[in-house]
């Protein structure tokens, strides 16, 4: 098998209030911008190993999400997936933003999960980092204040990356 790289985005459910996106909401408002109508949040996992998709689904379903109110998806990134193209527009109704670990930040969260993995039998997975995947939606929403919404309450600087899709 080869080695593939993985990418399992984990949200609430449709009928599950996304406290987390509430409060950052309240947090932009507190920022001065305005025209935010929403924040979803989810939890994002990146897998590297030799793992087929059925030991994935395990993963998902064994131990990183609450059916009764999560859901995921499995996304198989390809080399250059880390290269998206950026969001420049000057405006836009809604702005994806992944938060993620520096290289060579330590993930404590990823190494629990790759220790969990392997007590579970899944043992050919290498590495696992662990992210945040924030989706603002608004009315005429500048880009300039989704960087400053990033640096001010998304983004650690000192230990953390963003990317703005």
């Amino acid at each position: 098998m080869n080695k593939r790289n993985y990418k399992i985005e984990i949200s609430n459910k449709k009928n599950v209030v996304d406290i987390f996106g509430s409060g950052i909401k309240h947090d932009i408002i507190d920022l001065g911008i305005n025209g935010v109508t929403s924040v979803n949040v989810s939890h994002i996992y990146r897998i590297q190993g030799n793992i087929n998709i059925s030991g994935i689904r395990s993963l998902c379903k064994n131990l990183l999400v609450d059916p009764i109110t999560q859901k995921y998806k499995i996304y198989i990134e390809h080399k250059d997936s880390s290269n998206t193209k950026k969001n420049t527009k000057v405006c836009s109704n809604r702005y994806e933003i992944e938060v993620w670990f520096k290289p060579g930040v330590t993930d404590t969260v990823g190494e629990s999960v790759l220790k969990s993995s392997s007590d579970m039998g899944i043992k050919n997975i290498t590495e696992i980092k662990t992210g945040t995947k924030y989706i603002i939606t608004g009315k005429n929403l500048k880009y300039k204040d989704i960087e400053k919404i990033c640096n001010r309450l998304l983004a650690n600087s000192v230990i953390q990356s963003y990317q703005i899709n």
